[in-house]
């Protein structure tokens, strides 16, 4: 199941359109597992280095929008819902810092 494109509407801005298009560059099937862990790398730098602020802002929304539009995708597809989402979890779980 390879993943429609994302729904864009004229409001979205144009530099979250290209940031998101980025973090997809160089994908070969663009399954919502993919883009769930595309987000999760994305992310994953900003948690670890304790960055944040408004230079962050950007691939924040980019992750949001990527995992929220890989589980819509999911959502429509009934037989690999609970999978996708079990994968989904597992993916985003993986970012939290565990006080290591």
């Amino acid at each position: 199941m390879s993943l429609t494109p994302l729904p864009w509407s004229d409001q979205v801005p144009a530099r979250l359109r290209e940031r998101v298009g980025q973090a997809l560059a160089g994908a070969v099937a663009v399954t919502p597992e993919e883009v769930i862990e595309r987000a999760v790398a994305l992310t994953r730098p900003i948690l670890q280095d304790g960055a944040g602020g408004r230079g962050t802002a950007l691939d924040l929304l980019a992750a949001d929008a990527m995992v929220t539009h890989a589980l819509h995708q999911l959502a429509d597809n009934p037989e690999r819902f609970e999978d996708g989402c079990a994968v989904a979890m597992t993916a985003l779980s993986s970012m939290v810092p565990t006080g290591d």
